[in-house]
């Protein structure tokens, strides 16, 4: 299979083609879909094997070390642009009460037996990649992110049946800096980061200097940066899946002026909103 490349994608037949080239290596995430026979791999500190219909979905930069595979073994592998990525699932899990358990589940369990329907899903995308066109299509980048999301939207709906067979209540949480941490997700996702550090520290009756040493232990980063993370992306989802004007979009966003908003998105981006709505037109 010859490797088909664009500017947010690239489909190939073959790992080492992706791996040669870095193109898993430098912030790209991979569907990878075992098509035919089996192959066995190291893959986060884990040992897998994987057979014809399974799929492995992989953030960016993590790679697997193929330890053997049987003569018929055939795949095919989606590598995708990380940051949209990120993108197509915060779309996609902002509005799940559990995002943040989905999100570890997916991360401890990646690789997913495909049905039938799924299969034939999965096949029709394949035979849309002919038609994607980098110079063409004024919607080609909202069809490319429906694409995405209607995919992460299958593997959510797999999520579901394999975390909750009976509809049991979710598991409690029994690290205390875990429960603040999971809270603090929340929060932050109901707020869309429109808010300050001082006040989601408020709202979990804790110090903002107790709540960046949760952070920082639980995922390395401070609130701050997390506010700004998800802030971000919310602008960016807004720009690129609703008609709203930027002006709209800041004051939905809590923003004081479109001007206050432009300045921020610039700063993070290096973009206007409307650059960054209309650089793939």
């Amino acid at each position: 299979m010859e490797i088909k490349r664009f500017k947010d994608i690239v489909v190939t037949s073959e790992l080492d083609d992706l791996l040669l080239e870095n193109g898993l290596a430098f912030g790209r995430s991979y569907m990878w879909q075992c098509l035919a026979g089996e192959i066995t791999f190291e893959y986060a500190g884990s040992t897998y094997t994987m057979y014809a219909n399974d799929l492995l979905f992989s953030p960016a930069n993590r790679l697997p070390h193929v330890l053997e595979q049987s003569p018929d073994y055939r795949c095919v592998i989606f590598a995708l642009d990380g940051k949209k990525v990120e993108d197509i699932l915060y779309a996609c899990l902002r509005d799940e009460d559990d995002w943040i358990e989905k999100l570890h589940f997916i991360l401890r369990h990646p690789i997913i037996h495909l049905s039938p329907r799924q299969l034939k899903l999965i096949a029709a995308y394949r035979g849309l990649v002919p038609l994607y066109s980098e110079e063409t299509g004024r919607y080609r980048r909202r069809v490319a992110f429906l694409q995405g999301q209607s995919i992460i939207y299958e593997l959510l709906s797999w999520v579901d049946e394999v975390m909750y067979p009976s509809a049991a209540p979710h598991a409690l949480v029994s690290s205390r800096q875990n429960q603040l941490y999971v809270a603090f997700l929340k929060l932050l996702d109901e707020s869309c980061g429109t808010q300050q550090v001082g006040w989601y520290a408020a709202q979990l009756q804790i110090s903002s200097a107790y709540l960046n040493q949760v952070c920082r232990t639980c995922i390395g980063k401070s609130p701050q940066i997390m506010i700004q993370d998800i802030l971000c992306k919310e602008g960016k989802r807004l720009l690129l899946s609703t008609d709203l004007n930027v002006k709209q979009i800041a004051h939905q966003m809590g923003f004081a002026t479109e001007a206050a908003f432009c300045k921020y998105f610039r700063k993070q981006t290096g973009l206007t909103p409307s650059q960054f709505r209309n650089k793939d037109k």
